[in-house]
């Protein structure tokens, strides 16, 4: 790892009272010096019920093959298809005949159901097949509600966790159109440590699998967990990632953030909420440990670290920290979003809208727009399509991907959604226009 870096949001809170901060956790990734990358493994894992017919379906495969003329001679491919049940199409393997490969593609055909637990399962045998040294990388494209087979959003989720712990499969899942299952899709993502993208329009499908592709091919740092353990001075703790948070024992907690690509930087954030102190003391510790990819190989790499916070009686030294600013306000604002989202479920349209308009107020009222300007547009965005019409325009899994984003704070994945509505924000590096896509505004 090139750089970890932490900031709290106050560093010196008053004495003798209780006290909330946020700590900013900021990492990034080293530069690869390999010439030359190593072989991968890659399976797309493709929904072709009926619902797919039309120009989805075709647009799908395009973007398969695609990938096949991008890949190199030592990687492997695999192509999983589902429907009423799920179908290797192309095993896993070298691939000997591109043209071959890419016309076995062009003669698929839509037909059935949704059974997506069958299509994932068949998916993770094939990238089992590959060396342990090689990254594993399924991506999952599904446009519709799974309904054959294992259709529990926790089981699935178990699932997709399972294929991580024990196989080292990581889950990339692209929701598709206005029917897929948000929630569903971005939680597997989630334990699967992949990305999620929310596609609206089949154009777009080409340019999301080639930045997938690419962001498979430059790993810098493997299997990244952020282990942490509160001080007895925590009374209240909440991590605002939205990441899988194991319970490890002896106060100690973790969450898996996966693989970094080179030179990628990513961010999270913590909400503690501190006894009354009188004097300096230690509020938390936090362990990072990975795979650093080097040019002999990989090696396991344990980074500790502590975090402190000053005390004084005088209220005029208790300021804000502009160093943690930008992440901090950034994830309180997925959070926000996350919160909103669950009141709309519950048809408190008035309160979400209330609870985000406060947020965007503190943050405005801090005088620092270009520290905050990211998290103020995710809460504006999420607030225009709830006033726009929350159903009719998509706003909810506009709203999912949004804070899904922001929590992951990844420079390196790719934002796939309309930029007329939200703008992207500034810790993302590209957009699916740098890999292709030529869509105009009005077909976002």
């Amino acid at each position: 790892m090139k750089k970890i870096e932490l900031n709290l949001d106050y560093p010196k809170v008053l004495a003798d009272r209780t006290n909330e901060v946020h700590l900013a956790v900021g990492m990034e990734a080293q530069k690869l010096k390999a010439k030359e990358r190593g072989p991968v493994a890659f399976c797309v894992c493709l929904d072709r019920s009926g619902s797919m017919q039309g120009e989805k379906f075709e647009y799908a495969k395009q973007a398969c093959m695609g990938v096949v003329e991008s890949l190199q001679g030592d990687d492997l491919f695999s192509l999983v298809t589902f429907d009423n049940d799920s179908e290797v199409v192309i095993p896993l393997g070298k691939i000997k005949s591109k043209s071959e490969t890419i016309e076995q593609i062009r003669k698929m055909e839509v037909q059935g159901m949704t059974n997506l637990s069958g299509g994932w399962q068949d998916a993770r045998a094939q990238l089992r097949k590959a060396e342990p040294n090689l990254l594993r990388r399924m991506l999952l494209l599904s446009d519709g509600m799974t309904n054959r087979g294992e259709v529990d959003h926790e089981e699935l989720i178990k699932m997709a966790r399972a294929g991580l712990m024990e196989d080292e499969v990581r889950t990339t899942c692209l929701g598709f159109g206005d029917h897929y299952n948000e929630d569903l899709l971005k939680d597997m993502a989630a334990h699967g440590t992949g990305n999620f993208y929310d596609v609206d329009v089949a154009g777009k499908l080409p340019a999301v699998f080639a930045a997938e592709l690419d962001s498979a091919l430059h790993i810098a740092v493997k299997k990244l967990r952020m282990r942490f353990r509160p001080s007895k001075r925590c009374k209240e703790w909440k991590f605002l990632g939205a990441l899988p948070t194991d319970d490890l024992g002896d106060g100690w907690h973790e969450f898996m953030a996966g693989d970094m690509g080179s030179e990628e930087t990513r961010a999270c954030a913590l909400r503690m909420l501190l006894e009354p102190m009188s004097k300096k003391g230690k509020v938390l510790e936090l362990k990072f440990i990975y795979d650093l990819v080097t040019e002999e190989g990989t090696r396991e790499v344990v980074e500790e670290k502590k975090v402190k916070v000053e005390v004084t009686s005088n209220k005029d030294e208790v300021t804000i920290n502009l160093a943690a600013l930008k992440v901090t306000s950034a994830q309180r604002s997925a959070d926000v979003i996350r919160q909103a989202i669950d009141l709309m479920d519950e048809g408190r349209d008035q309160d979400a809208l209330n609870l985000m308009e406060e947020m965007v107020n503190e943050f405005k009222a801090l005088n620092q727009p270009e520290l905050v300007s990211d998290a103020i547009g995710a809460l504006e965005g999420t607030i225009k399509k709830i006033r726009d019409g929350w159903s009719r325009v998509r706003g909810r899994k506009f709203a999912s991907y949004g804070a899904s984003s922001f929590s992951k704070m990844s420079s390196k994945e790719v934002w796939s959604v309309n930029e007329r509505d939200m703008s992207m924000p500034s810790f993302k590096q590209s957009s699916l226009k740098d890999f292709g896509y030529k869509g105009s505004d009005d077909e976002l």
